[in-house]
């Protein structure tokens, strides 16, 4: 099924990023073996982002406008505004890493409800990584890549709860989404993304 996200990360990997080139044989295979343990490092060690020419704007405006139908319709059937979704995601997640006693029946309820809304990791990515580095005044980005991923983040726990997900799946995924969420952070604190720099 083709979709404005999907084209849109086609667009990106595409025209907007590039790969790191290693001096020496050697360089590469350290590089390798830190990013077999460390995923925020291969990210920004791995890949360069570049600006976004503006004739691609329109295209991310209508991918998130397919979003927002997307993120409408799942708030609506949870009864939730977007501030009461994070506010769940960081119980859930603080929760989970202390390794504090989930709420297994509100964890199956979120997950079942919030099920495939986020396609897969590469829409986290794509709103959590890559645009917010492409479009660094583009505040609506961000806050799309933190819902995004605090749904994807939620349903991860929600499989591990059914026991659909290994222990050693379950941390892998985590800390892919650790490391998109720490990117996404430091977009948003980088100064460039404040409500008043929406505009293109």
């Amino acid at each position: 099924m083709s979709t404005r996200i999907r084209e849109l990360e086609d667009l990106v990997w595409a025209k907007y990023v590039a790969e790191n080139v290693a001096e020496s044989v050697d360089i590469l295979r350290a590089w390798e073996k830190r990013w077999e343990h460390d995923d925020y490092a291969h990210l920004t060690e791995r890949f360069v982002i570049r600006a976004m020419g503006e004739e691609h704007h329109p295209l991310v405006d209508q991918a998130l406008e397919e979003w927002q139908a997307r993120e409408t319709r799942a708030l609506e059937r949870l009864g939730l505004s977007r501030s009461q979704l994070l506010e769940e995601f960081k119980s859930v997640r603080v929760a989970f890493s202390e390794g504090a006693t989930l709420d297994k029946r509100r964890v199956r309820y979120l997950g079942d409800t919030l099920h495939s809304v986020v396609w897969n990791i590469s829409w986290v990515s794509l709103f959590a990584w890559m645009l917010p580095r492409a479009l660094p005044r583009r505040s609506d980005v961000i806050d799309v890549g933190e819902v995004m991923l605090a749904i994807f983040y939620l349903e991860t726990v929600y499989k591990h709860v059914l026991d659909d997900m290994s222990d050693d799946s379950l941390q892998s995924s985590i800390s892919k989404l650790e490391a998109r969420l720490r990117l996404l952070h430091e977009a948003r604190e980088s100064g460039n993304s404040g409500p008043e720099n929406n505009a293109d």
